[in-house]
């Protein structure tokens, strides 16, 4: 799952899973009429946040970024940071720049807009 933003706000998600390490996604298209291929690409970001345990003792941590964060636990990672006592937390995003590039995103089967 990747988070997709536009102006500032979390608009939907698409349900497709990247490699580690990935810093973009790249979308292929053959038109219809020439045969002719296109690829459209779209950077990666990951956004952080930092959790800290007490918040495990309050609620669980699964309901915390499923409910907090709007995240589902199988799309992030957990890291366990002893030192500041703190869960971080990181996920994907996709910045849409433009009118036309949510289009295109909002346009793929695996988009789910919020």
């Amino acid at each position: 799952m990747i988070q997709v933003w536009y102006q500032g706000k979390n608009v939907g998600v698409l349900h497709r899973s990247v490699l580690a390490g990935r810093k973009a996604l790249t979308f292929t298209e053959v038109d219809a009429r020439d045969g002719r291929i296109s690829e459209r690409a779209f950077s990666l970001n990951a956004r952080r946040t930092l959790i800290p345990y007490e918040v495990e003792n309050r609620t669980s941590l699964r309901s915390h970024l499923k409910h907090e964060l709007g995240l589902d636990e199988s799309h992030v990672t957990v890291t366990r940071d002893e030192l500041s006592a703190q869960y971080e937390i990181i996920w994907l995003v996709l910045v849409a720049a433009d009118i036309d590039e949510y289009e295109y995103l909002f346009d793929q089967p695996d988009f789910d807009p919020l």
